[in-house]
């Protein structure tokens, strides 16, 4: 069974529900990589691991200044847990 979740905008119950899913997860297989690409002032991201994949769009903006706080435009959680 898979489950895939998405939030944009990205709100409060979002960011708890993607916290939660910790322990089930699994291990870290390939971590963020040093660099993005950049499509739409959105810098797209994704971490792998044993049972989920989490992506994510962060906002990049110069015009926001180098202390702007971290803005996260869209989540998606796909999770699969294998038997």
């Amino acid at each position: 069974m898979a489950l895939r979740w998405s939030a944009a905008p990205l709100t409060i119950v979002a960011i708890n529900i993607a916290l939660r899913w910790s322990e089930e997860k699994g291990a870290l297989i390939r971590s963020r990589p040093s660099g993005s690409v950049v499509s739409n002032m959105t810098s797209w991201w994704n971490e792998v691991y044993a049972n989920a994949v989490l992506e994510w769009g962060e906002v990049v903006d110069l015009r926001r200044g180098e202390d702007a706080p971290l803005e996260i435009r869209w989540l998606r959680l796909t999770y699969q847990k294998t038997k």
